[in-house]
């Protein structure tokens, strides 16, 4: 797997934020790491980022937890596929959840992977190889 350049990490949970942050760094998989508490934030992000024709700044993965308040990120995943960035990043839901209705609808909405917390490098690793 090469280095990418950036990811977002998305979870209303700062503490799960930054232990993630933390495995991400530790595993060198990028040169920046930027979090956000909600998938309003994380549109935000990917409205400021990903939508000029270079996408530059656009993160190469979005880590995504699904159950947040406010905008989950089922809603993000939806309104994601709507922007109509010239590069979507690859989107992994790292979650909590194992239902299958869950499961089944983030595949749905074109995910990459689903995985159950903790991120880890054998969940992880597997989805990402090209």
């Amino acid at each position: 797997m090469k280095k990418m350049q950036s990811i977002l990490l998305v979870d209303d949970d700062e503490i799960s934020n930054m232990l993630t942050a933390m495995k991400v760094n530790e595993l060198a998989m990028t040169e920046r790491v930027a979090a956000v508490t909600s998938g309003q934030q994380a549109l935000d992000y990917c409205i400021a980022h990903c939508l000029t024709p270079a996408a530059d700044s656009c993160p190469d993965l979005i880590l995504l937890d699904i159950n947040m308040p406010g905008m989950s990120g089922f809603e993000f995943l939806e309104k994601l596929n709507q922007l109509g960035c010239p590069r979507l990043p690859k989107v992994v839901v790292l979650t909590t959840s194992s239902s299958p209705r869950d499961v089944e609808r983030a595949r749905s909405l074109k995910v990459t992977g689903y995985i159950d917390k903790p991120l880890t490098p054998e969940k992880l690793f597997p989805l990402l190889e090209d």
